[in-house]
């Protein structure tokens, strides 16, 4: 372990020890100034200021940018409430790197420490990730649809979760968490794909019977909305995004049955119309008939016809 790592080690260790004051006590100032007068009696004697070049200097803040970021999406993605324990350790290490860019180490150490973080973070987000993942597959029960996936997701995740220790290898720890989450994400995809699959060939046939009634042109409207969403459905589709395309497949569907339920109850109150007017004539017509016969017409001449 070099020396540089030491330092970051018990930097770490003050920044938990400060974290845990606060979270279990109100802390006691003489407390928390007596960690911070160790932390700089240790950092000032570390190595010789070798100073940081404009280069290093905006890589670090390149890497910081990106560690805001990771850690913004993070919450995004419920990892402070899914894993709160592990989500104050990585704060107490980006807190540590903070406090060791103000160290006299050489500048490779500072650009390690804040990549560490960053995997840190970026592990955080794919666990959570997983972890919703992993729930939707669940909930949907779609394990069926890749059981080896869905045992290599629970493995990885698992992995993954058990990697916030000071000394575990962090690149790795965002790898595994990282298929972790690809896992279930493949059984969510394959489910979803032929779920889309299946809708989407339920939906040509019911077009066709929406085309054989003319509903098109009862309904043009009605027609051509159900068209769009139906084509944003093939759009997804081809782009791989199998749930989008099966919502809308799904939406497509209900608005072309209710087109057609709609249509048809207008053709049917429509022939009923024609049947109600057809019986009236002929009943008109019989009527006629009979009283032409009790009480014949006279012709012109007045004679009976």
């Amino acid at each position: 372990m070099n020396k540089g790592f030491k330092v970051f080690t018990f930097l770490l260790c003050a920044s938990l020890a400060i974290m845990f004051f606060s979270c279990k006590t109100t802390p006691k100032v003489d407390d928390i100034e007596e960690v911070v007068e160790v932390v700089e009696d240790v950092t000032e004697d570390v190595v010789e200021d070798v100073g940081l070049d404009e280069n290093i200097l905006s890589e670090l803040e390149n890497v910081h940018a990106k560690i805001e970021a990771a850690r913004k999406e993070a919450i995004k993605n419920e990892a402070d409430s899914l894993y709160p324990e592990s989500f104050q350790f990585v704060d107490a290490e980006y807190e540590a790197h903070k406090m060791f860019t103000n160290t006299k180490i050489v500048a490779s150490e500072h650009i390690a420490s804040a990549q560490r973080v960053l995997n840190r973070y970026e592990a955080l987000n794919f666990s959570a990730l997983a972890t919703k993942a992993k729930k939707r597959v669940d909930g949907f029960q779609f394990k069926s649809y890749d059981e080896a996936a869905y045992a290599l997701g629970v493995e990885k995740l698992s992995e993954a979760e058990k990697g916030y220790l000071a000394d575990f290898d962090t690149e790795t720890q965002r790898t595994v968490a990282e298929e972790a989450y690809f896992a279930f994400r493949s059984i969510l995809n394959k489910a979803f794909k032929d779920l889309a699959t299946t809708k989407r060939q339920e939906l040509i046939a019911l077009r066709a019977e929406v085309d054989a009634i003319k509903a098109g042109a009862a309904d043009k409207a009605g027609y051509n909305s159900a068209m769009l969403v139906f084509t944003a459905g093939e759009a997804n589709f081809a782009e791989g995004e199998y749930e989008d395309a099966y919502s809308e497949y799904l939406d497509a569907h209900d608005a072309l049955s209710e087109l057609y339920e709609r249509v048809l109850e207008k053709r049917a109150a429509a022939l009923r119309a024609m049947e109600e007017a057809r019986e009236k004539s002929e009943a008109v017509d019989k009527f006629a008939l009979e009283a032409d016969e009790i009480a014949p017409l006279e012709n012109e001449d007045g004679n009976e016809e």
